[in-house]
C-alpha cells in the first residue's frame, strides 16, 4: 500500500494512503456513467436538429456533440473537484479525494490543469498511458497529476471518540 507522508508546519507527520489504479478506475467509471447520460441528451438534441433540417445538419451536429462532450467532461470534473474539495461524484462514492502533493486542498487552477491533461492520459486508447503511470509512479500520479502537483488519496473516516458516542446516547460506557 503506497502512502504519502508530509510534515505540517507544526512538524506533525501526516500520512495519507494513495489511491490505487483500481479505485481510481471505478471512480472514473462512475463519473463516465454520469457523463454518458449527459452525452445521450446532447446526442438526442443533435438528432432533433438533424431531423429538422432534413439531415443537412447531421455531420455538424455530430461534430458539435463530440466537441461538447469533451468540454462537458473537462467542465464537470474541474468544477466538481473545485466545488467538492477534490472530489467528483465518482470519487465521492469511492471515498477518494484529490489533494496537492503537500496534502493541502486542491486549487481551481490545479483541477483544470489536471483534467485538461486527461486527454494525454487517455492515449492511445482506454486510458492506457494514465493507468500505466498510476501503476508505475510511487504516488500513483498520472500526467495531469504530475503537472498540477496533485495526488489522489483515500479518505480515512474515523469513528467519533467513545466518550462522544456515549454522550450521544449510544450503548456502552466510557472506559
Amino acid at each position: 500500500m503506497r502512502r504519502l507522508v508530509v510534515t505540517t508546519p507544526e512538524l506533525v507527520p501526516l500520512e495519507l494512503r494513495v489511491a490505487g489504479v483500481g479505485e481510481r478506475g471505478l471512480a472514473w467509471l462512475l463519473d463516465e456513467a454520469l457523463l454518458l447520460v449527459a452525452t445521450a441528451v446532447l446526442g438526442a438534441v443533435a438528432l432533433l436538429i438533424a431531423a429538422a433540417t432534413l439531415g443537412l445538419a447531421l455531420l455538424p451536429a455530430i461534430a458539435a456533440v463530440i466537441v461538447l462532450r469533451f468540454a462537458l467532461d473537462l467542465a464537470y470534473r474541474a468544477w466538481a473537484e473545485t466545488r467538492w474539495r477534490g472530489q467528483t461524484w465518482g470519487k465521492r462514492l469511492m471515498g477518494l479525494r484529490t489533494v496537492q502533493d503537500n496534502a493541502a486542498p486542491l486549487h481551481a487552477w490545479q483541477a483544470v490543469l489536471r483534467n485538461v491533461l486527461r486527454a494525454v492520459d487517455a492515449l492511445p486508447a482506454g486510458s492506457l498511458v494514465g493507468g500505466l503511470l498510476i501503476v508505475l509512479d510511487p504516488l500513483g500520479r498520472r500526467a495531469g497529476d504530475h503537472l498540477a502537483g496533485t495526488v489522489v488519496v483515500r479518505e480515512v473516516r474515523h469513528a467519533p471518540p467513545r466518550a462522544l458516542r456515549v454522550l450521544a446516547g449510544e450503548q456502552g460506557s466510557v472506559q
